[in-house]
């Protein structure tokens, strides 16, 4: 075993890391090389990272599941089932292409929301400092403390909590697996990007398959293969389940959350499953547009719930100023 092998955590791909992967493999690729040789050749493009590709072609050459191995190595399950699947599917380049386009937009998008977030988040901590030195050094307005000890709790509470949930909003946008989408899928703000950007995964994963031949049965069992707690893996078990006990395609696509009910009209044209494969690529396009559209929305919503935390710190120094002046006024 390598020592890469056994110390797996430092060699993960970081999230810019996953992007020049996907871009590196995918220009190899397409000059006419194999994933094994193009693994080698990275080893020379990529120094900083030679020994963790050379471990990861070793594993590889090894036997093992190429989803799998992404997931070891700091990729979400999701993205590593459909490359997975692309690699079985043979179309691998296609899907580098668009999962790097894909992961370029997100990058983006964070860049900009951090940017948004950096100047509110630095001027809440201030004014969350100001009131606990006014706490510690207006103690001598002992007849309103006991308001303003509810005030500066109140807001540190309220600060906590959003902290809170942004640290349970990253977890679970870094995991990606079926549990983490469907809560993030009814997370406000974000639900809607997150929809679409499954809805975006599904068809695009289902168009090629289409297009490939596969049969609707042979396209369950080929999706729960992928890596367990996947996307992919737990969508194409509920399918294949409700299928069983004798459920419709239309009801299954209505019930489920994560499969679009534009399906419902797409499957019922009558085409045969080449031209349906077309149809559902066509889709995914509009998905993605939808998708960029949808997170540039995001970006400008966080500002707004920013400018309430700043107003409600705001507020709290002017009641802990004022209380206390109060107090005394009312003693004269």
């Amino acid at each position: 075993m390598t020592k890469l092998g056994k110390n797996i955590k430092q060699a993960r791909f970081k999230s810019t890391e996953q992007l020049l992967f996907l871009n590196y493999l995918q220009q190899i690729l397409d000059s006419g090389y194999s994933l094994n040789e193009g693994l080698t050749i990275l080893q020379t493009f990529w120094p900083s990272k030679k020994e963790v590709l050379h471990d990861f072609a070793l594993k590889l050459e090894a036997g093992q599941s190429f989803g799998n191995l992404l997931v070891q190595y700091g990729f979400n399950q999701t993205i590593a089932a459909q490359l997975d699947l692309a690699m079985q599917e043979g179309n691998i380049s296609a899907c580098l292409n668009q999962l790097s386009q894909l992961l370029k937009v997100k990058e983006k998008q964070l860049k900009r929301l951090k940017s948004e977030l950096a100047y509110p988040a630095l001027l809440v901590m201030m004014l969350l400092s100001l009131l606990i030195f006014m706490q510690t050094f207006l103690k001598e307005f002992s007849s309103t403390m006991g308001i303003g000890n509810l005030i500066l709790i109140g807001l540190s509470i309220l600060f906590l909590l959003f902290l809170g949930g942004l640290f349970w909003l990253l977890v679970l946008l870094k995991r990606q697996d079926y549990i983490s989408l469907k809560k993030l899928a009814y997370f406000p703000v974000i639900k809607t990007p997150i929809r679409l950007y499954v809805h975006y995964l599904v068809i695009y994963d289902l168009s090629f398959l289409l297009k490939n031949g596969f049969s609707l049965r042979q396209i369950c069992q080929l999706n729960e293969e992928q890596p367990k707690g996947s996307l992919q893996a737990i969508l194409a078990n509920k399918v294949r389940l409700k299928l069983e006990q004798g459920k419709t395609l239309q009801e299954i696509i209505d019930h489920e959350l994560f499969l679009p009910n534009a399906l419902n009209w797409l499957l019922n044209t009558g085409t045969s499953p080449e031209a349906l494969g077309d149809k559902l690529l066509l889709f995914g396009h509009t998905l993605f547009f939808e998708l960029v559209i949808s997170l540039k929305k995001v970006v400008l919503n966080v500002q707004p719930i920013c400018l309430l935390m700043i107003g409600a710190a705001v507020i709290g120094i002017y009641l802990k100023l004022l209380l206390p002046m109060y107090g005394m006024m009312q003693h004269l």
